[in-house]
């Protein structure tokens, strides 16, 4: 039965993607004490370098999750994020409640929050535009806000 459960859910992971049959994650594999060891790291010019060197990779998009403490004025939260690529909204289906799909990650610092996050660390959804400290001194500029994500994505 547990099988059929973790099945059924890898199965439906991202699915809601219209391109979802067109996605792949790289992943990367090697030998650790005699035994094989996987994992979703992979070198930072792989992504750059498919898109490159292989025609049929229309789009790559990289992908590096980790934690952060993000700050506006006095309020601080600490949150899981990830460093994306700016491809990866046109990439994957999350919809936009507020900015653009094609401009929201077009500069260094911007950023991309989900609506829970905004009422956590805004306490309102409508935040365009507005500064957020990431760790000790970066800024970013909140250049989208996300519809919250379904309970089946990476």
């Amino acid at each position: 039965m547990m099988i059929l459960l973790w099945i059924k859910h890898e199965r439906s992971v991202d699915t809601f993607h219209k391109k979802s049959d067109q996605l792949y994650v790289a992943m990367n594999r090697g030998m650790l004490n005699n035994e094989l060891h996987i994992w979703a790291n992979t070198p930072k010019p792989l992504g750059p370098t498919l898109t490159t060197d292989y025609p049929e990779v229309a789009q790559a998009a990289r992908y590096a999750g980790t934690g952060f403490l993000f700050t506006v004025d006095e309020h601080q939260v600490n949150a899981g994020g990830a460093f994306v690529d700016s491809t990866f909204l046109s990439m994957f289906d999350f919809p936009l409640v507020t900015g653009e799909t094609k401009m929201a990650l077009s500069r260094v610092n911007d950023i991309v929050i989900t609506e829970a996050f905004a009422m956590r660390l805004f306490g309102k959804t409508g935040v365009l535009g507005k500064q957020v400290r990431i760790d000790s001194a970066d800024f970013a500029t909140v250049s989208g806000v996300l519809k919250d994500l379904q309970q089946y994505t990476l």
